[in-house]
């Protein structure tokens, strides 16, 4: 299953936090493992076992990600450990136009949202923690420091380009990656001789999280999902050269066609509102087979005056650049859209 979002989850459900569930469970493993005698790598390859390899018939889920699958789900009208979302209702809605896997595994192909440890993820996470983790941890044994890192890279970036990403779920993952990593260095720790009761509280961060740093793409859903986040509204601001002020800016922005938007923009100037339009075309920016970002170029009008705009994606929140008068993008002064 694949990648989800904080803003995924609807208004006024409450995610219960499961870090707690999650602990009891492998406590509960390693417990089990300790009393028929294991330690060390065996004692790692059995708490891997139970949580991360998976068992047929369900080979696309690790054990933990189909426990976790099974936890009570959230509503606006009661509070659970899992929210579940439908395919239309996310970025990646449309792509089942275009994608085989997708249309056939539609609304099972995304993960439910869960909350642990304080930071909202996929419970695909756990799975790459637990599964992906351990086979990061073998394939790094004996070696250390650059070669460690150097290895890891590589490792995780095949993984990601492959059958756990961009073969299969058109997505690369940075959070896939970060929980690969924190596995590995989990199973390294258990290894070593972990003692007592263990928490992944320490574990996990940020980093899994999909907001926290924004995914690639095939070049077939990186279209969708760049068509998809650009509409909407937008927090703005600009400033004017020379004096470079910034002055706070709304724009809404509505798809004309793909690739094709038009918008509008508003500020108040000398206590009155200044309005103008925005036309606007995406170009994807691409690195070899995967989607990095996107760029919106086009005009702005604002009565007689008009000129370009030129915006480059620092992530799917965020774009900043530059306009101009007349046929530049250049020498108005910078702009920014952000959510």
């Amino acid at each position: 299953m694949t990648e989800v979002y904080d803003s995924i989850v609807g208004a006024g459900v409450a995610l219960v936090d499961c870090l707690a569930d999650v602990d009891a469970k492998l406590n509960a493993t390693i417990g089990a493992g300790r009393a028929k005698g294991l330690s060390g790598r065996d004692l790692a390859d059995h708490v891997h076992d139970v949580l991360g390899q998976p068992v047929p018939p369900a080979l696309h889920l690790a054990p933990i990600e189909a426990w976790l699958e099974a936890m009570p789900l959230a509503t606006p009208k009661k509070p659970g450990k899992r929210y579940r979302h439908r395919l239309a209702d996310t970025k990646y809605a449309g792509i089942e136009k275009d994608s085989l896997i997708w249309k056939h595994g539609g609304d099972t192909m995304l993960a439910s949202v869960i909350r642990c440890g304080g930071i909202n993820m996929g419970t695909d996470k756990l799975g790459h923690f637990f599964q992906l983790g351990y086979s990061l941890r073998d394939d790094l044994r004996g070696l250390k420091g650059a070669a460690a890192r150097t290895r890891a890279r590589t490792w995780n970036r095949a993984s990601e380009m492959g059958t756990f990403g961009l073969d299969i779920t058109q997505v690369f993952s940075w959070a896939d990656i970060a929980a690969n990593m924190a596995g590995a260095r989990f199973y390294r720790d258990l290894e070593a001789g972990m003692t007592g009761k263990v928490s992944l509280a320490s574990r996990i961060t940020r980093d899994w999280n999909e907001e926290s740093r924004n995914s690639d793409y095939s070049r077939t859903l990186g279209s969708v999902v760049w068509n998809n986040v650009v509409p909407g509204a937008w927090d703005s601001r600009f400033t004017v050269f020379p004096n470079a002020a910034t002055v706070p800016c709304t724009v809404s922005i509505t798809r004309l066609m793909k690739d094709v938007f038009v918008g509008t923009y508003e500020y108040i100037s000398a206590g009155k509102s200044v309005g103008g339009d925005l036309t606007l075309a995406l170009t994807l920016r691409t690195h070899g087979r995967v989607v990095k970002g996107a760029d919106l170029k086009g005009s702005w009008s604002s009565g007689s005056a008009r000129g370009g705009v030129l915006l480059k994606s620092d992530s799917e929140s965020s774009f900043t650049g530059t306009w101009g008068h007349g046929s530049h993008t250049t020498g108005g002064g910078d702009w920014s859209f952000i959510r």
